[in-house]
């Protein structure tokens, strides 16, 4: 269940001053640079002894900050939506958010982040785990994306 949702465009670019955010993102396909990110689908590591996740990106020339959020869940059953309607499902966290900022990202450079997040241990349980990627890339006081990238649905009992 591998699913990308960019937010809806606005018209011309939004600009904001000092911490104001703009109402929304400027699309994806606007032509200015991005980072594509992605959620590897939980794993049991020998390494961190238990389940992670690891959330990855590669930015363009151009991008000047990516932030981001992964959140990591065990679920009953394959849900069926995305983070949003995880809980109503019967899902619960796996671990705490991993919440991090690449400022001026190389361009074409992989980054990646863990949930849950070093030196926090690995999540045990057994169900269906899955990861969200949330992440914002900017290209100077402009956000660019704001999409949310699932993994898959993994049965793992650890």
């Amino acid at each position: 269940m591998r699913r990308i949702r960019l937010a809806v465009p606005l018209i011309g670019l939004a600009m904001f001053v000092g911490a104001t955010v703009p109402a929304a993102p400027v699309h994806a396909n606007s032509g200015l640079p991005v980072c594509a990110g992605f959620m590897d689908n939980p794993h049991v590591s020998v390494g961190a002894g238990g389940v992670i996740a690891k959330g990855r990106w590669i930015c363009d020339p151009g991008v000047t900050n990516l932030t981001y959020t992964l959140t990591f869940y065990l679920c009953p059953r394959v849900p069926t939506g995305g983070q949003e309607s995880w809980p109503a499902e019967g899902c619960t966290d796996a671990s705490p958010p991993t919440n991090g900022a690449v400022p001026g990202p190389v361009p074409g450079q992989t980054y990646t982040g863990y949930v849950p997040n070093s030196p926090a241990p690995a999540a045990h349980g057994t169900g269906y785990w899955v990861g969200a990627n949330v992440y914002q890339s900017w290209a100077g006081t402009i956000l660019v994306t704001y999409p949310e990238v699932d993994s898959n649905a993994v049965y793992i009992s650890a």
